[in-house]
């Protein structure tokens, strides 16, 4: 075997190899050396290292996003989209109100999707405005918690949960529209995570 200083390097075999990979032990030239933890690697050992490396989460699990207010910011510009479209339509006699209010008789139609577009109408623009306000309150330390996967999955099912309850209690004529349901239900978890905290 040739000293250590002859070697050639195993991914540039045109070059001298000047030392070691402290993770598979091959020799690599001096453009292929990447500062690890301890020693220099070569690259595919960094690549297979990262991949390996688990991944923070948050407390409840979630993947820790680089902007936790991403699914908030775009839930309240949907709601505020949709609203425009709407008022542009007829208000609550136009065809967007009234085919995505929550309508009891509607759902026991078949229309199930109200139960989930309702959530995204409003009727007029205090009723958005104190919604979205207190989205944009609470939302983020909500999402910075679970994960912008797991606080849309929330969002959504506090959303269809909302209609529910509404289903359960409304008159079968009556229609229902808005996001109160979701935001008494983040005030609820944001409860639960204070508790949590003290414990």
């Amino acid at each position: 075997m040739s000293h250590q200083g002859e070697q050639r390097c195993y991914l540039h075999p045109d070059r001298l190899a000047r030392i070691v990979c402290q993770r598979c032990g091959r020799p690599i030239c001096p453009l292929d050396m990447r500062e690890a933890s301890v020693g220099f690697q070569c690259p595919p050992c960094v690549t297979t290292g990262v991949k390996a490396q688990r991944q923070p989460k948050t407390v409840f699990g979630g993947t820790i996003s680089a902007n936790p207010t991403s699914v908030t910011a775009t839930i309240i510009a949907i709601n505020v989209i949709v609203f425009v479209a709407m008022m542009a339509t007829g208000g609550s006699r136009g065809p967007i109100y009234q085919e995505g209010a929550m309508w009891s008789y509607g759902v026991m139609q078949g229309e199930y999707w109200r139960m989930l577009s309702s959530a995204f109408l409003h009727s007029g623009i205090m009723h958005i405005a104190f919604n979205m306000l207190a989205l944009y309150l609470f939302g983020p330390a909500i999402e910075e918690a679970l994960g912008r996967t797991q606080y849309l999955a929330t969002y959504l099912t506090l959303a269809v949960a909302g209609s529910v309850w509404v289903y359960w209690l409304s008159s079968p004529s009556a229609s229902t529209v808005g996001a109160s349901g979701v935001v008494f239900g983040l005030l609820g978890l944001i409860l639960v995570f204070m508790i949590n905290s003290k414990q």
